[in-house]
């Protein structure tokens, strides 16, 4: 008489609920986590909820964070243009200085016979005040700006130190931090030779 093996024995089944219900758990999960990454915390409900005695939680930090930086939208050069002429006609200090319009920058010329003694790194007293309107007006802006000593007929050094100073003039009035200071050497053509230049760009500052 031949033996036959048994049956094998039935899989247990999970109930088809079950997995609707795990999907829906997770679902619901997610949504809070979505709705908690979302959302602020209200300051005054968190004091009022501990006490005020508790402190808000800080961010982590770390060696290098990467600061949040915000920077300020650069004005257009044409229109900058029309607001330097009107500040300039307001200074009769700086009467003598050449404002020049390029494609991409303004260039405005300030001869060192309006700004500065002979041989001398300080600003005139006249001229100290009609730069600090010139950098009420560049506070206002967004623009890169470079202030450039001319450096030939006086030495590399001396064109350094008045560019600093007409920059510390700006920066006192309000003007953009990033000022760049340079001395250039062979900046001449038809413009005085021994002057400071302050050359604003459209991009946005730094």
């Amino acid at each position: 008489m031949v033996e036959l093996d048994p049956p094998p024995a039935a899989q247990h089944a999970e109930p088809a609920w079950l997995l609707a219900f795990t999907d829906v758990v997770s679902l619901v999960l997610t949504f809070f986590i979505l709705m908690f990454a979302m959302s602020t915390l209200d300051v005054e409900a968190w004091r009022r909820v501990t006490g005020g005695e508790a402190t808000l939680p800080t961010p982590p930090m770390a060696d290098r964070n990467i600061a949040t930086v915000h920077r300020r939208a650069a004005v257009d050069i044409d229109y900058l243009n029309v607001l330097l002429q009107g500040t300039l006609a307001k200074q009769p200090a700086l009467a003598g200085a050449k404002l020049e319009l390029g494609h991409d920058r303004i260039v405005l010329s300030l001869p060192s016979r309006l700004t500065f003694a002979p041989g001398a790194s300080t600003l005139d007293a006249a001229a100290g005040e009609a730069l600090f309107h010139l950098g009420g007006l560049l506070a206002n802006l967004g623009n890169r700006v470079a202030v450039v000593g001319a450096a030939g007929p006086v030495s590399f050094e001396l064109a350094l130190a008045r560019a600093a100073a007409v920059a510390n003039a700006l920066r006192r009035a309000g003007a953009v931090r990033s000022l760049e200071v340079k001395a250039a050497i062979g900046v001449g053509g038809a413009l005085p030779a021994d002057r400071v230049d302050l050359v604003i760009l459209p991009g946005a500052a730094s």
